[in-house]
């Protein structure tokens, strides 16, 4: 499996450092029973990516996107984290099956003996799940709300 390649070549550096991104896909939008149970769990977050994520606009002051919680941080609904190990990564991995890791965990490919890498073309992970989110920022806000309101 990719993980226990990357677990045994980087020591999962990527999930220690910082959680995946995830996009819409990944919580079924624009249905929102999934992020609404993933939000109320408290091991994902609503973190976000600070002015318009796509070059060369200026529409957005910021954009919303889903991330697993920071361990440390869990139950915070709205959390900008600059890094921090990943809530699901426990020994030895993963906790997540790989259907249900975040987008930008499931695209990682393994490079031996350097650290895992992202495809050609997607640059920044949060910057590209920052854009997959922006047709459902209205969405991903109202869920995120609600979830506050009731904690």
């Amino acid at each position: 499996m990719k993980c226990q390649r990357c677990a045994r070549i980087a020591g999962g550096e990527c999930c220690k450092n910082a959680p995946g991104a995830t996009i819409p896909e990944d919580f079924g939008m624009p249905e929102t029973i999934q992020l609404a149970a993933a939000l109320a769990s408290g091991r994902w977050a609503v973190d976000w990516w600070e002015g318009d994520p796509r070059p060369e606009c200026e529409e957005y002051d910021q954009v919303y996107f889903v991330r697993p919680a920071v361990t440390g941080f869990e139950g915070k609904i709205y959390h900008p984290a600059w890094g921090g190990p990943c809530t699901f990564l426990k020994l030895p991995g993963c906790e997540l099956s790989a259907e249900k890791r975040p987008w930008a965990c499931r695209v990682l490919e393994p490079h031996d003996p350097q650290p895992c890498k992202l495809p050609e073309g997607i640059g920044n992970t949060k910057q590209f799940s920052a854009c997959a989110w922006l047709p459902f920022q209205a969405i991903l806000s109202a869920v995120a709300d609600k979830q506050v309101e009731r904690s």
